[in-house]
């Protein structure tokens, strides 16, 4: 979703209030451009680290049910053991 910003001049003549748009100049208007492409770029930024961040956090949960498994296999006797 895109803002669309437009500056506008508010004035009270004779107790009755107009609204006007004002004329942007190039400048604000490469400026509000220039924001809105940051914007764009921030968002998709964001996409990936959330996307990074949930490859990671499946990764350690991973991890830690691997070393929980492991941990129940080194506890049982070796081969060596049992065929004596």
């Amino acid at each position: 979703m895109r803002l669309k910003l437009a500056r506008l001049n508010i004035t009270n003549e004779n107790e009755s209030a107009s609204v006007r748009p004002c004329s942007t100049s190039s400048k604000s208007h490469a400026y509000i451009l220039k924001l809105d492409s940051e914007h764009d770029t921030l968002k998709l930024q964001i996409e990936e680290l959330k996307a990074a961040l949930e490859h990671a956090q499946m990764l350690r949960r991973r991890k830690i049910e691997y070393d929980l498994v492991a941990e129940k296999v080194n506890t049982l006797p070796s081969r060596a053991e049992l065929e004596l």
